[in-house]
């Protein structure tokens, strides 16, 4: 798609009512079973225009960017240059990026920190060593096909398992984190805010962009549940680090 024609459509999906969006997508029976479609949208409207797979790939992993809640370290782009490892393709290139970052330093370190909390021992048997390397040995077209992903699997489910029990919609363990910060935790999260706005050495963090994404989540305009949940975790971490290190 020619630059120009990206840029357009980018410009009209930002600029189109949420109310709007989520409309249409009901109307067209909301493609692709998107949770928060209207939200979904907007986000590719802030990629549409990258002019690279790595800054496609990291304004789709990208909750805030740098420039907007961190100016000032945001000069500095190198740190969040997000390059893509290499890879036949662009897609495995964005596989393998979260097989070396996301899957180590997110997921598994969650499942294991909180499984073992309560004395569980958790499996990973897809990541045994012999599946993963003979899942990458596979073309693409093997995992991918009809616009289809873990097509291979499927097929073998196929043989096992009746196809309504798998082929169906994701469905997440995510918490109603919305739900809560409307909630029970909104006044913890206005407390945050407050926080952080009274600068407390927060000096690196655009504080009013925070107080009015918080705003538009409690007024039901915008749903920022994991913007704000990642920037109150921080706020809260630092606050936590900082206390203790007062008493130590």
């Amino acid at each position: 798609m020619p630059i120009a024609l990206k840029n357009f459509c980018a410009l009209i999906l930002k600029n189109a009512p949420i109310g709007r969006l989520n409309t249409a997508l009901r109307l067209l029976g909301n493609p692709g079973n998107l949770s928060n479609p209207a939200d979904r949208i907007r986000k590719i409207a802030e990629v549409l225009n990258s002019v690279s797979p790595s800054e496609l790939n990291r304004g789709l992993i990208t909750l805030w960017e740098p420039s907007e809640l961190m100016p000032e370290v945001a000069e500095n782009r190198s740190v969040f240059s997000g390059e893509l490892p290499t890879a036949p393709t662009v897609i495995e290139q964005m596989m393998l990026a979260d097989c070396m970052s996301y899957l180590p330093d997110d997921l598994l370190v969650k499942v294991d920190r909180s499984s073992m909390a309560f004395s569980l021992e958790c499996r990973s048997p897809f990541l045994d060593h012999r599946v993963v390397e003979f899942a990458w040995e596979l073309n693409l077209q093997q995992k991918i096909a009809g616009g289809k992903s873990k097509w291979l699997l499927r097929q073998l489910l196929e043989r096992y398992i009746p196809g309504q029990l798998f082929d169906r919609p994701k469905q997440g363990f995510g918490m109603p984190i919305g739900i809560w910060l409307r909630g029970p935790l909104k006044a913890w999260a206005i407390d945050m805010v407050n926080y952080c706005s009274a600068r407390n050495g927060f000096d690196y963090i655009d504080s009013d962009k925070v107080k009015m994404t918080l705003d538009e989540h409690l007024s039901g305009k915008r749903n920022w549940e994991h913007k704000l949940w990642t920037i109150l975790m921080f706020i809260a971490w630092l606050e936590n680090a900082r206390n203790n290190r007062m008493h130590n």
